[in-house]
């Protein structure tokens, strides 16, 4: 699990106790987006931090981020842009990609890393937009790699979502908000307690 576009040290310190896989950093425009000033302060919480970005074709990785990896105030960096291959495989991460159609699918099998994060596509904004991906390019997705997934993902569908795909990682963002970047720990525990009922059933094969 990974709550993505925290931007608040009382929310990341809430992930840290519900032992939260990972929690993201908008690093892009965004009304989520922290400063690398934020994250550097962050270093205390026990929890795997990835840094969100958003670079255009042929853009380096900014110098200001790349120092946060070396430094290791982030773990990871999730490419949310037109980014190549060759300009992020340097760096730990992995690629995001919002799906249109089955033609964006098949562009994934190219895409080198532990896995790709898929997205649903939003003519606006790279993510956080609660939309959620077509079932029938999920399924495409699942069955030529591992499943990772955002979109539109909240406490009120968990549970249908893991019954349906089984995902190997789910990115959540706006679906625990209050208001963008300031999450709701009421929503926050409701999800984690649907998501423990449904692994519960998962492992023990209630259905």
């Amino acid at each position: 699990m990974k709550i993505c576009g925290i931007t608040r040290h009382e929310d990341l310190e809430e992930l840290v106790k519900l032992r939260t896989n990972a929690a993201g950093f908008i690093l892009a425009e965004s009304p989520r987006k922290v400063s690398t000033d934020f994250i550097r302060s962050c270093r205390e919480f026990d929890i795997l931090k990835i840094g969100v970005v958003v670079l255009e074709r042929g853009t380096e990785l900014p110098l200001e981020i790349a120092e946060l990896l070396e430094d290791g105030f982030l773990d990871a960096i999730q490419f949310h842009g037109d980014e190549l291959a060759s300009e992020y495989i340097r760096w730990p991460g992995y690629k995001a990609v919002r799906l249109r159609n089955l033609n964006d699918v098949e562009g994934i099998r190219t895409l080198p890393g532990p896995a790709v994060l898929i997205d649903a596509f939003n003519t606006q904004n790279r993510g956080g937009t609660g939309k959620q991906i077509d079932s029938e390019l999920v399924m495409a997705v699942k069955n030529q790699q591992e499943l990772w997934i955002a979109g539109g993902i909240n406490p009120d569908n968990i549970y249908e979502v893991i019954q349906s795909f089984n995902p190997d990682l789910i990115d959540v963002s706006s679906g625990v908000e209050k208001a963008p970047g300031e999450k709701d720990h009421e929503k926050l525990h409701n999800l984690f307690k649907r998501l423990k009922e449904a692994e519960e059933i998962s492992t023990y094969g209630y259905v």
